[in-house]
């Protein structure tokens, strides 16, 4: 009941901050928020939690920081810290956040990790550093479905990553990644040729190929299992379709592949939701998780086909 009572007032505290109404502190047992939050106009608002369980909130600094943030489609950026996301992991902005907020943001807004403490990354580090670069990172990932059939993935959100700028370093060293959730916290970081090939594993069509933005591919995948827990096994058919195929890359991609799925097995993380896929296949014996543990210790096998339009 606490983890609840923490999750509902981290939505309320999260609504106030971008709508800029006050409200009082918070119930016994979780985060407590201030009663003003100077923040509300900023365009992108920074996430801690102290020791003490204070909210700590940072905007952008001075008034001419809204130009980063001046395009018609351009969403507000809600960063989590790490400690926030421990304390108490995502927030839905889907669930989270009332009507009113989310018809004054004028839709979702993009939600974003980093490691270490947000505030320093809007503090301190210019945002034409490392905003648009998010914008692009949060537009590539929503090709990614969270949510089907009322289901919830391990979600893949962008990730802020690197060294913030501060009084003893003038530029800071910024890496827009993405990072797939496990519970509570980020269980696995991905670049982005990774990130291309969980999107291919995801069946995704038009996936940008690393280093040839002009080239794209689009893939279909089938998953099979042998519907066994003690000792199971995944067959993974994906068939690879691009201008640019060539038979000579089948085994360089079928390896790569087979490489990033023993990751996510290795962080027993499944953004894929490949275990609904084969779950008719275990005859009434699947639970998320008995998934886990099944999907961590799985055989798996990758064929690829390469097929020119």
């Amino acid at each position: 009941m606490k983890e609840a009572n923490g999750w509902i007032i981290t939505g309320v505290a999260v609504g106030v901050l971008l709508t800029g109404c006050s409200q009082g502190p918070a119930a016994p047992g979780g985060t407590v928020y201030p009663s003003s939050e100077p923040w509300a106009t900023s365009p992108v608002i920074a996430l801690d939690v102290s020791e003490q369980g204070q909210l700590k909130v940072a905007g952008l600094p001075g008034p001419g920081s809204i130009q980063s943030l001046n395009r018609p489609n351009d969403r507000r950026v809600v960063l989590l810290g790490e400690s926030f996301v421990r304390r108490h992991g995502l927030i839905s902005t889907k669930w989270d956040l009332p009507p009113e907020t989310m018809a004054k943001l004028g839709g979702r807004p993009i939600v974003a990790l980093t490691g270490g403490d947000a505030g320093l990354w809007v503090r301190h580090t210019p945002a034409e550093a490392w905003l648009r670069e998010l914008q692009r990172k949060d537009e590539q990932l929503r090709g990614f479905s969270r949510y089907a059939d009322g289901r919830m993935k391990d979600r893949v959100v962008p990730f802020v990553d690197g060294i913030p700028s501060s009084s003893t370093s003038s530029k800071g060293e910024v890496q827009i990644k993405a990072a797939v959730m496990s519970g509570r916290s980020p269980g696995l970081i991905l670049s982005d040729r990774q990130l291309q090939m969980l999107a291919c594993l995801d069946g995704q069509a038009g996936i940008p190929v690393a280093g040839d933005p002009a080239t794209t591919l689009s893939c279909r995948v089938q998953w099979r299992s042998n519907g066994e827990l003690k000792a199971p096994k995944l067959l993974s058919l994906v068939e690879v379709i691009s201008p640019s195929a060539r038979r000579e890359d089948t085994a360089y991609l079928r390896d790569e592949l087979a490489r990033l799925i023993r990751l996510m097995q290795s962080h027993r993380t499944d953004p894929l939701d490949i275990g609904h896929s084969v779950r008719s296949q275990y005859r009434g014996m699947w639970t998320p998780e008995r998934w886990r543990d099944a999907f961590e210790r799985a055989q798996v096998q990758v064929q690829v086909r390469m097929t020119v339009p």
